[in-house]
């Protein structure tokens, strides 16, 4: 097994809703150190903790986790010493290390500190830390803490089976699905997304009554609507319950009207919704296990779901649907739309939207295979006339002929926002254009959208191509969705090479950087933390200054995760 052992400045650590309890409020959030074996915690004195070893010559990695890292230094002597780095739980680090190094802790201002034998408390007037430390033979030992109870927790960790506590970590890798014959380097790739995923799992909190998922604890840390489908695609593979309770956990934020947030905390949501693509995440986790009580559980919220976006999203009522589009932002016009940034809604608000409008197509598509799974006839043939309704729309109002694209239409005036964005293949996700258009999205696929890794968020013949977020990179979800539906018409080949392709890259960066990003370059000619997030990028990497290009995103893992294990069925 090819466990991920490449370190990456900035990548998360943190402990995981799966092994324990996890919640928003108390978890501590780390990211590596870019000079150093260590990890800065994200709290409100910046806390640091790393290893400073002497006499050293060499050292290397066994596994870098998302809450494990386990290297081997090598002395002068050429004596070999094994180390570790824990999280044993959501407020605790567990650090053993060799005679020939020391364990650094460092805060941003000077706490009361205090030392009784083995225990040292760090006391500051908004938080608290412990630090607990043991040695044993040629090793040292530290339980690291943050909360109220901080010596607490340390007392109490020092009587956990340690050797238990970090098999359970490496075995986790093993009760994955395997993966025999792949190249060592996706194999790794492969290994770091589920490493990553599991990071992102928090435990029930506030209105989550469930495991539920955030893309990636810094910067975001909160629900995301379609952020939460994607990942489900992969968690079915850690456990099918807990994909479910990732999707149940987004209907938990459901409004009375039906009205599902984009982004909610386990206290509140906001007041603007996120791309439909629910019954599909459903669709895709019963597939995997036939559980028609799952269907059964979220047919109704889905339903309700659908039927607000049909009330409060298409003003003009043509079956066609429309983002909010916040005309006071300048480099986030569209959060509603999942890209924030898009050309596509530069100067413009109210449009009928292509992505908007395919997505719901292709949810009233799968509420209709629901239906009929559940024996609810009249039901099935409701959302039958649905889809055509939307299905003729679509082509009737928001495909140009003589560009042979799909755009977004301005309420306005009924005139094409002629941006090319990777959005206008979603006829293909969704099943709504014929075939012959088919072919038509096939050939921009292989002209203006044909970089080095494709598919571009915008048109390279697009004068507002470049190197920002939604202006150009290449997004993994994007990839997917449109391979998928390559797939679909019969375009086997094409999809596989986009797939094959987003396999390489990432291996790539992973290989080099250590991380798994946001998004991509479609050029593939500088490093993804390079590119810029609706504004320049800052380095050295600090999220708490500036959010850019993601490192450990979210459905980056989950749709790579999924795309290789697809690739070697």
């Amino acid at each position: 097994m090819q466990l991920p052992n490449i370190w990456g400045t900035g990548n998360i650590f943190t402990f995981s809703g799966i092994d324990g309890e996890c919640t928003r409020e108390k978890s501590l959030i780390g990211t590596l150190s870019g000079d150093r074996i260590g990890v800065n915690f994200i709290t409100q004195n910046n806390a640091s903790l790393y290893i400073e070893p002497y006499n050293i010559c060499d050292v290397s990695y066994v596994v870098v986790a998302s809450d494990i890292i386990k290297g081997v230094f090598t002395t002068r002597t050429n004596e070999k010493f094994d180390f570790e780095i824990m999280m044993i739980a959501q407020n605790a680090v567990y650090v053993r290390i060799p005679a020939c190094a020391k364990l650094c802790v460092r805060y941003s201002e000077n706490p009361k500190e205090k030392t009784d034998g083995n225990l040292t408390v760090y006391d500051f007037e908004n938080e608290k830390y412990a630090l607990f430390k043991d040695c044993k033979d040629e090793y040292k030992y530290y339980v690291f803490s943050k909360g109220e109870n901080a010596e607490k927790i340390c007392y109490e960790c020092f009587t956990f089976d340690i050797n238990k506590e970090v098999s359970k970590k490496l075995t986790y890798f093993n009760d994955l699905p395997i993966v025999d014959g792949l190249d060592k380097d996706v194999e790794k790739l492969y290994y770091k997304a589920f490493s990553n995923i599991k990071g992102m799992v928090y435990s029930p909190e506030g209105m989550f009554q469930r495991r539920w998922t955030t893309p990636d604890k810094i910067p975001h840390k909160d629900l995301y609507l379609w952020d939460s489908a994607f990942h489900s695609v992969a968690l079915k593979y850690i456990s099918p319950y807990l994909a479910k309770e990732v999707i149940l956990a987004v209907f938990d934020s459901q409004r009375e009207d039906g009205m599902i947030a984009h982004r909610s905390t386990p206290e509140k949501s906001t007041d603007i919704t996120q791309p439909p693509i629910l019954a599909w995440a459903v669709m895709e986790i019963y597939k995997y296990d036939n559980d028609v009580t799952f269907l059964n559980d979220t047919y109704d919220k889905l339903k309700k779901y659908i039927q607000w976006n049909m009330e409060n999203r298409d003003v003009n009522n043509n079956y066609l649907y429309e983002w909010y589009v916040n005309d006071a932002s300048i480099n986030c016009r569209c959060d509603e739309s999942g890209m924030d940034n898009s050309p596509r809604f530069d100067n413009v608000t109210r449009m009928d939207s292509i992505d908007f409008s395919c997505f719901m197509a292709n949810e009233v598509k799968i509420l209709s295979q629901m239906a009929k799974i559940l024996d609810k006839s009249g039901e099935h043939l409701y959302w039958d006339v649905i889809f055509d309704r939307i299905k003729k729309s679509i082509n009737d109002v928001l495909y140009c002929k003589e560009d042979g694209f799909y755009y977004d239409v301005l309420v306005s005036d009924n005139s094409f926002k002629k941006v090319k964005a990777v959005s206008s293949f979603l006829p293909l996700f969704a099943g709504v254009c014929e075939k012959d258009v088919a072919y038509k999205l096939v050939d921009h696929l292989k002209n203006e959208f044909n970089t080095p890794f494709a598919i571009p968020s915008i048109a390279t013949d697009d004068e507002t191509f470049g190197t920002d977020m939604w202006r150009g990179p290449v997004w993994i979800n994007y990839n997917y969705m449109i391979s998928e539906g390559l797939k679909n018409y019969g375009f086997k080949k094409e999809a596989n090479e986009i797939l094959a392709k987003t396999i390489s890259v990432m291996k790539k960066w992973y290989k080099n950087d250590g991380t798994i990003y946001e998004f991509y370059d479609s050029k593939d000619e500088i490093s993804p933390s390079r590119l810029n997030r609706k504004g320049s990028a800052v380095f050295p990497y600090m999220p708490k200054v500036k959010m850019q290009t993601i490192k450990d995103y979210g459905w980056s893992n989950t749709l790579i995760a999924e795309i290789i294990l697809k690739s070697i069925k």
